[in-house]
């Protein structure tokens, strides 16, 4: 019982580091060093990524909905699949949005 209550405090205190730190300085506006916060879609990206704007909006949405409630929302340098897919399979994310949020996440590395 001593180790779950343990494990449960330090989980605790791990949470409140990461929502402390959400409002750290970034080279975006926010989120701790070096994570750049979620731009809304912009003509470059559909124009950089092909992908319409409706398609980006959803993938923006469903970014900040899903992920950005269960920790600090950071924009991947690069976009493995199978890490994605991953986690929004664990939040139960509806397949039409999950394309579309790779969708906007693409589009936004490419206009870095």
């Amino acid at each position: 019982m001593q180790n779950f209550i343990t494990s449960w405090a330090g989980g605790i205190a791990m949470m409140i580091v990461v929502v402390i730190g959400g409002g750290c300085a970034s080279k975006n506006g926010g989120g701790p060093s070096g994570v750049m916060k979620a731009p809304q879609p912009t003509q470059a990206m559909v124009a950089a990524s092909g992908t319409d704007m409706e398609t980006l909006g959803r993938g923006y949405s469903a970014y900040l909905k899903q992920c950005a409630q269960c920790h600090v929302a950071m924009l991947p340098d690069d976009l493995s699949r199978a890490s994605w897919h991953k986690m929004t399979w664990n939040v139960g994310m509806e397949k039409a949005d999950e394309q579309a949020l790779v969708q906007y996440l693409l589009a936004e590395i490419k206009t870095r």
